[in-house]
């Protein structure tokens, strides 16, 4: 296997070019070989795909001196999503970035996530009773998974209550689908990625009517909750002014807007389809490989209902507090070491605007930067047997690793990370919790393994078949 080495990196020859181009059409999964070329190649190299260069690092000094670089946005490859999403904290760099950061990170103050608990519970309620009716047999949790977390997000973003758990064939729910299934071959076929060519194939012409029909749905939310909104800018205390019932992102966003910050209605839409759209699937994917892996270890999960019945919290009467769920260490470690395992976000991309030279690792203008947060998790340097599934690792007082945190990073790291961690941490908590405390949960086969693909994030290809036997 040849390569040629270059002061910038590497480069790879065009039959690892090739090779890496028919990963990314899907033929093999695109984590595993990145995560092969480190074991040949090192920690950092260099590849081109036509005349993209892409240097992909899992160096924990690198990647912290890039990510809390300024002069480093978001990939070009989010341009793709901008007639979906528009431009918003997923999408935008800069000034324009930083200001919204800075206006929406009261979205996620714990008074807020407080009141999204109940939110998390009554979504999960109907999760446990559709369960509950298919008895003995064998379910799949994944698609499940997808649609409560949809159900989710849609109502903690737009107060809107879409009901996807009993009914996924809303025109609305269908085209977001669609739109994740169009986004996700442009990012993985290097033909459909260039505008002119998509704009030819017949993708373009469902990706422009799914658009229009999520802009107006999203657009008809927010002139009715407009309505409804009864915020007084001289108030003294603000959050007496959100809606107390059904608090959402749309309200930050409408109060800010009311405040006389430059929010038109097309950002605030946009912001609330990047929340739907960063927060469903990735915790779907979370939430289904914690669950295989919870039903795969039985004195993990055992542990893990053991600490929920210590803390007073497997009564279905319960309403869950964020102090009751900080109180299960346990079952953070569980979490963490399913997002070990299976990073939703297996390599952060970035986009260098100017020549930036770091050390001795110089960086051109227009160059990509990947960070491999899945390889870095699997690194052996870093994590004492690293395929193994151990949530005590995370244990400070039973383990001495050093978690660098620009290795073990789920959420990224850096200036622009996931600003919805504890969003998702805390949902992902309340639904083990309401799960596991009226299931007990096996594999459906004793010998399935989980088959990993990465689209936007890593997900299982053949589901996750379990079996949940009541408790009581």
């Amino acid at each position: 296997m040849s390569i040629q080495k270059e002061s910038k990196g590497y480069r790879l020859s065009i039959k690892h070019l090739i090779a890496i181009l028919c990963k990314i059409a899907g033929k093999r999964p695109v984590h595993e070989i990145l995560h092969k070329y480190h074991e040949i190649y090192g920690e950092t190299y260099q590849i081109r795909i036509g005349p993209k260069k892409i240097i992909v690092n899992l160096n924990p000094k690198l990647t912290e001196a890039i990510v809390n670089n300024p002069k480093f946005g978001k990939s070009d490859q989010y341009d793709m999503m901008e007639q979906w999403l528009g431009e918003n904290l997923v999408t935008s760099n800069g000034e324009a970035w930083h200001k919204m950061r800075k206006l929406i990170t009261p979205a996620f103050h714990f008074q807020i996530l407080e009141r999204f608990i109940p939110i998390f519970e009554e979504k999960v309620e109907i999760m446990t009773e559709k369960i509950t009716k298919q008895g003995s047999n064998t379910i799949d949790v994944f698609e499940m998974l997808q649609n409560l977390t949809f159900d989710i997000i849609s109502d903690t973003s737009m107060g809107v209550n879409l009901n996807a758990q009993m009914d996924s064939t809303s025109p609305f729910i269908l085209a977001n689908q669609k739109m994740v299934e169009i986004v996700t071959q442009r990012a993985f076929n290097g033909f459909l990625a260039v505008d002119w060519i998509f704009r030819l194939t017949p993708y373009y012409k469902v990706h422009k009517e799914c658009v229009e029909l999520i802009n107006k749905f999203v657009d008809d939310v927010i002139q009715e909750r407009r309505k409804t909104f009864h915020y007084t800018k001289h108030t003294n205390n603000k959050d007496d002014d959100l809606p107390k019932h059904r608090p959402a992102l749309l309200d930050i966003l409408l109060r800010a807007q009311i405040e006389g910050n430059s929010l038109f209605n097309e950002r605030i839409r946009s912001e609330v389809q990047a929340f739907m759209f960063a927060g469903n699937e990735t915790t779907a994917n979370s939430l289904s490989f914690t669950l295989y892996l919870i039903a795969k270890y039985a004195e993990v999960q055992e542990k893990l209902f053991n600490e929920i019945k210590l803390n007073g919290l497997h009564e279905p009467t319960i309403s869950l507090k964020i102090r009751d769920l900080n109180a299960l260490s346990y079952m953070d470690n569980v979490i963490k070491e399913s997002l070990r395992l299976f990073p939703a976000l297996f390599l952060a991309v970035k986009w260098c605007e100017e020549d930036i030279k770091i050390g001795d690792v110089f960086i051109p203008k227009y160059t990509s930067f990947g960070t491999s947060i899945f390889s870095g998790h699997r690194s052996a340097k870093y994590f004492t047997k690293p395929n193994k599934f151990n949530p005590d690792r995370f244990d400070a007082e039973l383990t001495a690793e050093d978690r660098n945190p620009y290795i073990y990073q789920p959420f990224s790291s850096g200036l622009r990370n996931c600003i919805g961690q504890r969003f998702a941490m805390l949902e992902m908590k309340t639904v083990l919790v309401k799960l596991l405390s009226t299931f007990e949960i096996k594999l459906a086969d004793n010998d399935f393994e989980v088959d990993v693909i990465c689209t936007f994030s890593l997900k299982p290809s053949n589901g996750i078949p379990l079996i949940f036997k009541k408790r009581f």
